[in-house]
Parts: structure tokens; C-alpha cells; sequence
């Protein structure tokens, strides 16, 4: 800041003053405001000449020349802005991985030659393993087939004794059968002479019989009746118990339609079948010889149940369970 010290001197100016003092102030400036003074780099002067370029004589550029200065265009594998087709071959030159020399470890050839042996060495022990299970698994079938062949030949054996035993007791049911037949022919004789004496003996008696007797016991009528003689019975027509007095006495609940049954006596019916033993010999054959189950007598044994079978057995000689105990020894 400075003061100046001004006269006045014009007529303007005549407040009554001889001096004014005039002060002069810089105008404030703003400290962080960049520098406004600029320096200047002056021309250099000419110094001397630049030492001459030696250059060879241009030669014609190959084409491994040109491969070789050729630069592959740079590549992103990240971005593709305007979403071109980039060829595989493009972005592998972008990489430079085919300017990396590759060097393969010497230890990859030990590898692949110990891997070589190695696999050898287990395909030679799984072949020496399967010949031994091989000669085991044949070992193992020739002792099956000549513990089958035994069991075969005991089998055969027993079958042999079974037949022979059977045989034989057929023989002695075939000589008990014909006894059995002949008594029974010998009893069916007599039960037949004993049925004719007692029809005739009852043919003379009911012929002294009368009408009435007959109808109420059921027999048939005699020839005369039958010619027209005496076909109806007086008697028979004054009786209380008749169609007046109502069915079954007026008992209205009872079902009886008939007084009496319509055969008294079956035994005098021949017209009813009757078994024949004989006749089924005649017609299908002999079959006394068909041998029935074990323990089975038909003469002492009564059913009183249903018929029992027994389940059939897939093993009967137990031929598994001797292989299964000969593997376990």
C-alpha cells in the first residue's frame, strides 16, 4: 500500500482542502490460481551437420521374411463388440503360443516306459491267476463227477433192491387179492341164494294177501287184480283219512304230498344199478397190480378226511447237500 500526496489545483475542486492523499493497493489475488508467467524455449542455434546413415542395398523380401514380419491382429478373448466370427486360427496367433518354444521333460519317457512294465508285469500275474483257477475250477468238476457217478451207482443200487423188494410184494398182495376175491365171489353167492329164498318165500305169502294189504304196503298187483278182478277194495272207500278230511290231517304247514314212499323196498327193484366187480374187470381191466402209497393198507385203513399228497421233492437222494458238505471239508 502506498500514499500519495495529490494538490488540488483546479476549481472543481474546492471543498476547502490544499491536499488529498491518494493510496494505491495491490488487487488481491487467489493463491491456488496456476502461474500465468509461460517460459519460453529459444531456437537453438545451427550446430554441425548430422554424421551420414549408412544403409545396405535393398534386397527383395521373401516370403519367410514376410511370414515372419507378419503381426497377427490383436484379439480379445474377452470382448467382441461388433460380435464378428472370429476364426479358431485367428485367436490362436493372438495368443503367441506358437512363438513359445515347447520343451518336453525328459521324465515322461521313464514314465511311459515304467507305466509299459508295470502293465506287463499285471497282465502276466492275472493270466498265471486265471490258469490256477482254471485248473482248480477243472480239479473241482472231476471231483463233482465222480461223487455224482457214486451217488449214481447207489442210487441205481437202491433202486434196484427197491424194484425187487416191490416185485416181490407184489407177488404176495397178488396171492392175497385172489384169496380176497375168491372169498368175496363165495360170500356174494351165498348173499344172492340168500335173496332168492327170501323173494320166493315172500312171493307165495303175499300172494294170500288181499288188495287192501297190498296198496298199503306197497306192493304191485297181482295178476287178476291186473285182469280186472277186484281192482278196487270196498273197504277202502268208508275211510276217515281221504281227500275230505284235507291233507296231512289239515296240517296246512306240512309238505308231504305222498303217505307213503314211492319204493318200499329197493331190494326188490332190479331195474336200481348195482356194482359188479366182475363186469369192471371185463371192461377196463385187471388193475389189482397198481401198487398205492407207502405205509397205505386198504383193508385196515377208514378216510375220515380228505385226501393228503405229498409235496414233491426236487433233491430226492440228496445229492446238494453232499456237494454242499464236500466243499465245506
Amino acid at each position: 500500500v502506498e500514499d500519495f500526496f495529490v494538490a488540488i489545483q483546479g476549481t472543481g475542486h474546492n471543498s476547502g482542502c490544499a491536499q488529498r492523499v491518494l493510496r494505491v493497493e495491490d488487487m488481491q489475488q487467489d493463491p491456488l490460481n496456476p502461474p500465468k508467467f509461460r517460459h519460453k524455449r529459444a531456437p537453438a542455434a545451427a550446430g554441425s551437420p548430422p554424421p551420414p546413415v549408412m544403409h545396405s542395398p535393398p534386397r527383395k523380401l521373401t516370403q519367410q521374411d514376410q511370414a515372419e514380419w507378419k503381426i497377427p491382429p490383436s484379439i480379445s478373448n474377452w470382448k467382441n463388440q461388433k460380435g464378428y466370427t472370429i476364426p479358431l486360427d485367428k485367436r490362436l496367433q493372438a495368443d503367441g503360443r506358437n512363438l513359445q518354444d515347447v520343451s518336453i521333460n525328459d521324465k515322461f519317457a521313464s514314465l511311459s516306459e515304467a507305466l509299459y512294465i508295470a502293465e506287463r508285469q499285471a497282465r502276466e500275474e492275472i493270466r498265471l491267476r486265471n490258469e490256477i483257477k482254471k485248473q482248480k475250477k477243472i480239479k473241482e468238476e472231476e471231483m463233482r463227477e465222480q461223487q455224482l457217478r457214486l451217488l449214481a451207482a447207489q442210487a441205481r443200487a437202491e433202486r434196484s433192491n427197491l424194484l425187487q423188494q416191490r416185485k416181490e410184494g407184489q407177488e404176495e398182495d397178488e396171492e392175497a387179492r385172489k384169496k380176497r376175491e375168491a372169498v368175496a365171489r363165495e360170500r356174494q353167492r351165498e348173499i344172492e341164494r340168500e335173496m332168492r329164498l327170501e323173494r320166493n318165500k315172500r312171493g307165495r305169502n303175499d300172494e294170500d294177501r288181499d288188495v287192501s294189504e297190498r296198496v298199503a304196503l306197497g306192493l304191485p298187483p297181482t295178476k287178476k287184480a291186473a285182469a280186472g278182478e277186484g281192482v278196487f277194495d270196498t273197504r277202502l272207500f268208508n275211510q276217515s283219512a281221504g281227500v275230505d278230511s284235507g291233507f296231512d290231517g289239515g296240517n296246512d304247514e306240512a309238505y308231504n304230498l305222498y303217505d307213503q314212499p314211492l319204493f318200499a323196498n329197493r331190494s326188490n327193484n332190479a331195474a336200481i344199478y348195482q356194482f359188479s366187480r366182475e363186469r369192471l374187470i371185463n371192461s377196463v381191466g385187471h388193475t389189482g397190480d397198481v401198487p398205492s402209497f407207502a405205509g397205505a393198507d386198504r383193508s385196515t385203513f377208514t378216510r375220515t378226511a380228505p385226501v393228503e399228497f405229498e409235496k414233491d421233492v426236487s433233491d430226492p437222494f440228496g445229492l446238494d447237500n453232499l456237494l454242499s458238505e464236500a466243499k465245506k471239508k
